[in-house]
């Protein structure tokens, strides 16, 4: 998807989101109105403005989990809400599916978005694949695409692309310095005041991984099916959080 497409998708969804339940809707709604004033403090408050960003992709984090726990799906019920290493986690973990299907895959995918329903449609040109280049295949579900890799179980699919994305840090680590981060732009420690080196760059990748929390959640929202997808997303991150919670990083 071009750039021109993917500007279009995103300037539907705060009307997509409008449109959710109220319980997943408010958070997404918060999540982008705390990008807006991140930004708008970047020049004034670095600190706050940092302080903004981080608690706006954690909005966004919450609002998928919601999303899943409301549609039933198994292990949702374990992600907890409240806990900040949890929320943190989510976007390293965004990055590794995003890694995992531009690297693993290798294949495009068009991306639509019906902001008054709202529903998410997923289409998959066939010509990639030497197929003619007038067809595509739309899938039913918009996170109906079952991965597989060998015989790996589905907790174990980006353990891959979770070690790019943490580089040469161990991810529990790289997690918890990100939950902990709102501490350090706060708090004066002993021998420094808070400070921040927050960019507008960096405001913009938080804010790309949190609408792509936000427009998951359309997807998880619009139909009752348990998109395989997802629930192979679910338990592959639960192993995430597994491992943070037995490092002692639940926050």
């Amino acid at each position: 998807m071009g750039d021109d497409g993917i500007d279009g998708v995103r300037a539907l969804l705060p009307k997509a989101l409008g449109r959710l339940p109220r319980e997943v809707r408010l958070r997404g709604q918060n999540s982008l109105e705390g990008f807006r004033k991140a930004k708008e403090l970047l020049n004034v408050d670095r600190e706050m403005a940092s302080f903004r960003a981080i608690t706006a992709e954690e909005e966004a984090a919450s609002a998928l989990f919601v999303s899943l726990k409301r549609q039933g799906y198994d292990g949702a019920d374990k992600i907890n809400l409240k806990d900040h290493y949890t929320k943190a986690a989510l976007g390293p973990f965004i990055q590794a599916v995003a890694h995992s299907l531009s690297h693993d895959e290798k294949f495009n995918i068009s991306l639509s978005i019906n902001a008054s329903e709202p529903s998410i449609e997923v289409a998959i040109p066939v010509d990639q694949f030497g197929g003619p280049d007038d067809i595509i295949i739309k899938l039913e579900h918009p996170l109906g695409m079952l991965r597989k890799v060998g015989d790996l179980p589905a907790s174990d699919l980006y353990d891959k692309s979770l070690e790019y994305v943490s580089g040469s840090r161990k991810l529990h680590k790289l997690i918890a310095s990100e939950a902990n981060a709102r501490n350090r732009l706060l708090y004066a420690s002993d021998s420094n005041l808070p400070s921040s080196k927050v960019t507008i760059e960096g405001i913009n990748q938080r804010q790309k991984r949190a609408e792509i929390a936000l427009f998951a959640c359309i997807a998880v929202l619009q139909t009752n099916h348990k998109q395989a997808m997802a629930t192979q997303c679910i338990a592959a991150f639960l192993k995430v959080i597994d491992k943070g919670a037995r490092k002692g990083c639940q926050i």
